[in-house]
């Protein structure tokens, strides 16, 4: 079942805790520094699995 809204995280996680973060249903986590290419192009992933 999916939630109403997807969660996307910005962190500055690293990977072992970026695992940790999807096994709790997090839909994606972006690392800090952000590029904001990257940014939407993973938003525009999300919206298009939740449409």
């Amino acid at each position: 079942m999916r939630r109403a809204n997807p969660v996307l995280l910005v962190t500055s996680f690293d990977e072992d805790d970026a695992d940790k973060a999807l096994d709790i249903k997090i839909d994606e986590f972006i690392k800090k520094p952000i590029d904001p290419d990257i940014v939407t192009a993973k938003v525009q992933a999300i919206l298009a699995q939740n449409s």
